[in-house]
């Protein structure tokens, strides 16, 4: 996957694709989709009804998909809107952690596995599934 990502053009290719792929209107507000942590405003509603902002048992990674499924599970909205601006530089924390890609890959897979993993517990606790 890092020698991968060393191609240029074939970056460049996958970068288009996912783009291309997705078919959203960011133009247009919309109500109760999963959207993406780059910026993300709280309600008072939701500050009184949650003990934490996000899911205490993950780290930089599947943060809003966690909370996505505690809003839809709790009943709370969420909403796109698409007036408010936010500049984002996607992976600079962990590019400056990380001089090495391959130190950088692991990071994010563990992180991601990690997270996952508290994610698939969360889901299995709510079934009644999980026992720890």
């Amino acid at each position: 996957k890092c020698m991968i990502k060393e191609i240029k053009p074939l970056k460049k290719l996958v970068q288009n694709y996912k783009f291309n792929k997705k078919n959203i209107d960011y133009t247009k507000k919309y109500y109760n989709v999963p959207v993406h942590g780059a910026f993300v405003i709280f309600s008072k509603d939701y500050i009184q009804k949650e003990e934490n902002a996000f899911y205490d048992k993950t780290f930089m990674y599947y943060e809003m998909e966690i909370l996505d499924y505690i809003c839809h599970k709790n009943n709370l909205k969420v909403l796109y809107n698409p007036s408010i601006k936010v500049y984002h530089h996607h992976s600079v924390s962990s590019s400056k952690s990380y001089k090495s890609e391959l130190k950088k890959e692991r990071f994010v897979n563990k992180c991601v596995y990690d997270s996952l993993t508290e994610y698939i517990k969360l889901m299995e606790k709510d079934r009644g599934d999980y026992y720890e």
